[in-house]
């Protein structure tokens, strides 16, 4: 089971880096004509937005930067925290993909995204990308602190199987009840 479960994650990651890679390849073909100012500007307006609390606010303020500028990693790096705010994990994924395709020597995209895999309980996933946000930066306390607390919470889930797996092997079955007397 272990095993198959390590090589999904694995296929898994090939096919994530592979999109990345074509990813970035298609969108540095076609260079954007982008305002500056009112990409600044929406960014702006989703970080007030969200520390007021108005999160339909922020995210559509992210959104409207995001279509200005598909390739603003910032925009994607916003509505995707914002988005792990507001417990939408997965949708928070793919936008810290996109952001890391962007800007692909970011370690806090890595350690982000990483927080984003371990709401998911993809431990093995959160863990890999932290251990990128490493390579990138050996510094990045951030990414040490992720990096012990998935190793201490991949051993509290082996002592909790095993207990589990223990406690089955060694409850003893009742026996089969008696079967009814017979009556004359």
């Amino acid at each position: 089971m272990y095993k198959t479960r390590e090589t999904s994650m694995k296929q898994c990651i090939v096919t994530i880096l592979a999109s990345l890679c074509l990813m970035t390849a298609a969108q540095a073909s076609t260079p954007p004509q982008i305002n500056s100012d009112k990409l600044a500007t929406l960014l702006e307006q989703g970080n007030i937005a969200w520390s007021e609390q108005k999160l339909d606010q922020a995210e559509q303020s992210f959104r409207q930067a995001i279509e200005l500028d598909p390739d603003s990693s910032q925009a994607h790096a916003n509505l995707a925290g914002l988005l792990q705010s507001m417990n939408r994990s997965r949708e928070a994924v793919e936008e810290y993909q996109t952001a890391i395709t962007l800007d692909a020597e970011n370690p806090r995209l890595f350690v982000a995204l990483a927080i984003s895999y371990l709401h998911l309980r993809s431990y093995s996933m959160a863990q890999a990308m932290a251990d990128e946000a490493l390579r990138l930066d050996a510094e990045m306390a951030n990414a040490k602190k992720l990096i012990e607390y998935i190793e201490a919470r991949k051993e509290v889930i082996k002592r909790a199987k095993d207990a589990d797996m223990s406690s089955q092997t060694s409850v003893e079955m009742p026996a089969d009840p008696p079967a009814p007397a017979a009556h004359d």
